[in-house]
């Protein structure tokens, strides 16, 4: 793997031994499938609305939202966009898993998510406080970040012209006894200055493929979590981001991949 590229099918490998794929358990129409009438979207077809299983926060104006198949690195047939012009303030999709529904513990929660170069906005990945923004950290103005949410920051540049390309996105939670979990996509009117559209579309996005996965619990004895137990043993090995980049000499908390498989850090 060349770190100059960009690989995008690495976001497809199987999981890693110390993660427990629970999507089909607790998501609801995880990839974009189904639409709001609750019918399978067919390709070729745009059907406007949320799609089944999927909430929002804040109201958009016209009527510019639903699934399609408009978009790059699409898993299965359909994708959501989100648009307006212009967005609310803060805007979601997501689902709460509630707490009597998820086991407290450490997840990973991972989508492929799009945005256009030039209106990047403020849009994230998000699972409860932890938040992965999509762009470089110094696209976003330390005003426009929400106070009491833990960042991260994909790395990507964005969209240029054209259809838009889907890119892994991922998040660590941990969740305690009695807690739910709320996960989706947040972003808002914000422009990369600080201030905020009033006439064009900007953060609008286009989402598939959510996925949430359980890491394997701590381990009596050390009391680190097997997975990163693995990256202990292969420090020596190279490790690459879901990008497909080279990551080594900047390993920080999240998920990279060693030797083909998936780990947590």
């Amino acid at each position: 793997m060349d770190p100059g590229l960009t690989v995008s099918a690495v976001a497809s490998i199987p999981f890693s031994s110390g993660m427990e794929d629970l999507t089909n358990v607790l998501l609801t129409n995880a990839d974009m499938e189904y639409t709001a009438a609750n019918a399978l979207n067919k390709q070729g077809v745009t059907s406007r609305g949320y799609p089944r299983g999927w909430r929002n926060t804040g109201t958009l104006s016209g009527n510019s939202w639903g699934v399609n198949n408009d978009a790059k690195h699409i898993y299965g047939i359909s994708c959501f966009w989100a648009s307006a012009s212009p967005l609310p303030n803060t805007f979601e999709l997501y689902q709460t898993i509630p707490a009597s529904k998820i086991e407290p513990g450490t997840y990973l929660v991972t989508c492929n998510l799009g945005v256009f170069k030039e209106k990047l906005g403020t849009c994230r990945l998000f699972a409860n406080k932890s938040v992965q923004y999509y762009g470089k950290e110094s696209d976003y103005l330390p005003s426009v970040l929400t106070s009491g949410e833990t960042n991260t920051f994909a790395g990507y540049g964005g969209s240029g012209s054209g259809k838009m390309t889907l890119n892994p996105m991922q998040v660590i939670v941990t969740v305690k006894e009695g807690e739910s979990l709320k996960l989706g996509i947040r972003t808002s009117n914000h422009k990369a200055d600080g201030t905020r559209s009033t006439n064009d579309n900007h953060g609008w996005f286009k989402v598939d493929h959510f996925r949430i996965q359980k890491v394997n619990a701590v381990d009596d004895e050390t009391g680190i979590p097997s997975v990163q137990k693995q990256i202990v043993r292969n420090q020596d090995n190279r490790f690459y981001d879901l990008s497909g980049r080279l990551a080594n000499s900047q390993i920080k908390k999240g998920v990279y991949v060693v030797d083909g498989r998936k780990v947590v850090m």
